[in-house]
């Protein structure tokens, strides 16, 4: 251990295993100025610690395993690793050199495992394979990074629409006068659904999870007292209105979840929340991108930089202007298919509320929302209060061919066609699978 205490890391501590095995297979190593590390228990394939950041006091359990490769061996493993489970309540992260596909010869494999304790306490933490190089396994680096809080676009929640004062609230908005074109006088008066919705928002639908928790809590003390006395009336009466609370705030918390979780395969009235809770966790840490290169091939690690580094190369993708661009040929148009008068008569004829509905019943409720933040499901229960206005403004359009900026835009989302990257350079992954969304009003 001497070299590593004069070469590597000057001033850092350093433990191993070598009282279990002779070889000392699994060396830890950290600097005591930034952790704190209690070494719990140690084996053959595994040395179990308790670490604590220094700089923001978080607490969490490492275990870092280097396994045998045979099947008897790793039995003593996971007889080791069930008992720490078992005595674990909090933060823990496990990581192991697997050589599992060593007999395959495709190189020693670097695996990270944490527990849901350790993804509430570290919600953006990323492990970062490096290039092998001369080595027989990839160096990985992970990486807890600091969450910034974003202020996060408006969203139209199917939940509102239960409320009692969702549509006096729409109707008492669509009723104010508005002076311009049609579509934006729709427009004007969504922005201010929009600001009545989000206080509507803060009468109990930003907190349906602790609602959900408090209805249920005095669901069952209701109940209780009924039982004790069942032949009371008024108890009887409490149970019943108690009961109608509870309904109605866990349908709002199950809305809630299965609208933010976006799970296609729970539109059944699965009510298993804990899994909403593991899917959202999930989405936010696929959307979210902590670090890339940027165009000139330097790393980027702050939240800044990262959208810097977006904003750079869409501009100049998009941004600049072609010269001499080659016009197009009548000619080769002439020889496609074309609208002929009967396709022109269809766009003329004048849009009605059968047309509008027959649309929106083919759009799913739960479908992503354009870039104002409402879903179909929005204008499907307005329908007969926007129902006018909606059809005067779509006909206007068809009309003159004019469409406000407002709309006519252009959303670029990216959508990596790759679960995995397969470079170490995340630029390749992410930006050259962009994809424009148009914004539409539903």
């Amino acid at each position: 251990m001497g070299p590593l205490y004069l070469n590597l890391c000057p001033g850092w501590c350093f433990t191993t295993n070598i009282s279990q095995h002779k070889n000392g297979r699994i060396i830890v190593g950290w600097d005591p100025d930034a952790f704190e590390v209690n070494i719990i228990s140690m084996s053959p394939q595994l040395v179990h610690c308790h670490v604590t950041a220094k700089l923001s006091g978080n607490k969490f359990f490492c275990t870092f395993i280097y396994g045998y490769s045979d099947k008897k061996g790793r039995e003593s493993l996971w007889q080791d690793l069930f008992s720490l489970a078992t005595m674990i309540s909090s933060a823990w992260v496990i990581m192991e050199i697997s050589m599992l596909l060593w007999q395959l010869k495709t190189g020693l494999v670097l695996l990270v495992l944490a527990n849901n304790q350790w993804e509430d306490t570290f919600p953006s933490a990323e492990a970062a394979y490096l290039p092998e190089e001369e080595l027989d396994h990839c160096p990985m680096i992970l990486s807890c990074y600091k969450t910034v809080k974003q202020k996060k676009p408006f969203g139209f929640y199917n939940m509102w629409i239960h409320s009692d004062k969702f549509m006096p609230l729409i109707e008492t908005n669509w009723k104010k006068y508005v002076h311009g074109c049609h579509m934006f006088r729709v427009l004007q008066r969504l922005k201010w659904i929009k600001t009545e919705l989000k206080i509507l928002n803060k009468t109990g639908f930003d907190t349906v999870e602790s609602t959900d928790i408090k209805t249920h809590a005095e669901l069952l003390v209701a109940q209780n007292a009924l039982h004790v006395a069942p032949g009371d009336s008024q108890l009887a009466t409490e149970e019943k209105e108690a009961n109608a609370a509870y309904q109605q705030a866990h349908q709002n918390y199950l809305s809630f979840l299965h609208q933010t979780a976006k799970l296609k395969w729970l539109e059944l009235g699965d009510e298993n929340s804990r899994l909403f809770h593991l899917s959202i966790k999930q989405r936010r840490k696929q959307n979210k991108i902590n670090f890339i290169h940027d165009q000139e091939g330097n790393w980027v690690q702050s939240s800044d930089g990262v959208q810097n580094a977006f904003t750079q190369f869409y501009t100049s993708l998009f941004g600049v202007t072609m010269e001499n661009r080659t016009a197009m040929k009548t000619i080769v148009i002439d020889q496609g298919a074309r609208l002929n008068e009967d396709h022109l008569a269809i766009f003329r004829a004048p849009i009605d509320e059968k047309d509008v509905k027959r649309v929106l019943n083919t759009i799913p409720n739960n479908k992503a929302p354009g870039l104002d933040g409402f879903i179909s499901q929005f204008f499907k229960a307005t329908l007969p209060i926007i129902k006018d206005d909606m059809c005067l403004a779509i006909g206007d359009f068809f009309k003159t061919g004019k469409i406000l900026k407002e709309v006519n835009v252009t959303s670029i989302s990216l959508v990596p066609k790759l679960t995995v990257p397969n470079s170490a350079n995340p630029t390749s992954y992410y930006l050259s699978h962009p994809r424009g969304i148009c914004c539409r009003q539903h």
